[in-house]
C-alpha cells in the first residue's frame, strides 16, 4: 500500500532549496542594481558639485578686491603686486598659490614669501627680503646678498665710489640678476670677512677685499699691504689661531707683510717693513 502525504527520501529538502535559491536570486540582483545605481547617483552628484564649485567661483561676485604685501621695503608693493599677474576679476578662490609665490619669488630681491587667501575678498602676500651685503666683483662689480644671489649691477654716478660693502673678488665671469654665484663662495668669503673684521688681530687694519684664489682658499688684503691667506672653510678658527700667534710673538699684524693660515699644523708669518707708523 503506497502512503500519501510523506514526502519521498531525498527530494523534498532539494526542492526546498532550490525554491529559496529561486526567490533570493531577484532579491540579490535588485539589492545590487540599487546599490549601483546608488553609487551612480552620488558619483554624478559630486561631478555636478565638482563643477558648480568652478563655476561659482569663477563669478564677478567672487573676484579679488584687494591685494595686501607686508615686508617689503626694497622691492615695490606695485611691482610685487603686477608679478602675480592676476587677470581683472579674478576669483579670490580660483589661483593657485604655490604658482603665485613661484612667481613672487622670481625677484632676486625677495628671498621668501607666503601667499595666502584672506576671505572674503583679500590676497595677502608675505615677503621676507635680501639686502645687500657684498660687493662682488668680477667682469664687472655686483650688489649680491650674503648667500651669493646677484641682486643688481652695481652702478653708481660717474666718479662716485662704490658701496662699503665687503668687497669679494672673483677670478672672473658675468652675471645677471637672480644668478648664484658658484657653491659657497659668498657666503664663505663673508665670514670670513666678518672673522677677520671683528677679531683684536686686526685692530687698527682696514680690510680692502677678500680675493678667491682658483684653488679655492681666499687671499685677504688690508689697506695697509697686508695679505693673509687662508683655507675656505673653518674662517673663524684660523682667526683664533692668529690671535694667539700675534699675541705669542708680541707683534701686531701690521707688523708683517703676509701670513699664511691655510696649513693645519702651522702658522706662516713673514715679517716685512714696518707699515704706518
Amino acid at each position: 500500500m503506497r502512503e500519501y502525504g510523506r514526502p519521498q527520501a531525498g527530494g523534498g529538502t532539494g526542492a526546498r532549496r532550490r525554491g529559496r535559491g529561486a526567490r533570493s536570486s531577484p532579491r540579490a540582483l535588485l539589492v545590487g542594481l540599487k546599490v549601483g545605481v546608488g553609487l551612480l547617483l552620488g558619483a554624478a552628484s559630486l561631478l555636478w558639485a565638482g563643477i558648480g564649485l568652478r563655476h561659482l567661483g569663477r563669478l564677478s561676485y567672487f573676484g579679488i578686491t584687494n591685494v595686501a604685501v607686508r615686508g617689503n621695503s626694497q622691492v615695490g608693493t606695485a611691482k610685487i603686486v603686477a608679478s602675480l599677474d592676476l587677470r581683472p576679476g579674478t576669483s579670490i578662490l580660483e589661483p593657485d598659490l604655490t604658482e603665485l609665490r613661484r612667481r613672487v619669488l622670481a625677484n632676486p630681491w625677495i628671498r621668501e614669501a607666503r601667499v595666502a587667501r584672506r576671505l572674503p575678498l583679500t590676497l595677502e602676500v608675505v615677503v621676507w627680503e635680501r639686502t645687500p651685503e657684498v660687493l662682488l666683483v668680477a667682469e664687472r662689480s655686483y650688489l649680491a646678498g650674503g648667500d651669493g644671489v646677484i641682486l643688481a649691477e652695481a652702478v653708481g654716478a660717474p666718479g662716485a665710489p662704490l658701496p662699503d660693502l665687503p668687497r669679494v673678488v672673483l677670478p672672473g665671469g658675468r652675471y645677471a640678476p637672480g644668478d648664484r654665484t658658484p657653491g659657497e663662495t659668498v657666503p664663505r668669503a663673508l665670514a670670513l670677512w666678518r672673522a677677520v673684521a671683528e677679531s683684536p688681530a686686526s685692530r687698527g687694519e682696514r680690510l680692502q677685499e677678500i680675493r678667491q684664489e682658483r684653488d679655492g682658499t681666499f687671499t685677504v688684503r688690508t689697506e695697509r699691504g697686508v695679505l693673509l691667506r687662508v683655507r675656505g672653510e673653518d674662517a673663524a678658527r684660523q682667526i683664533i689661531r692668529l690671535e694667539a700667534a700675534l699675541q705669542h710673538a708680541g707683534r701686531p699684524l701690521r707688523a708683517y707683510e703676509a701670513v699664511d693660515l691655510r696649513f693645519g699644523d702651522r702658522i706662516v708669518l713673514r715679517a716685512g717693513a714696518q707699515k704706518g707708523g
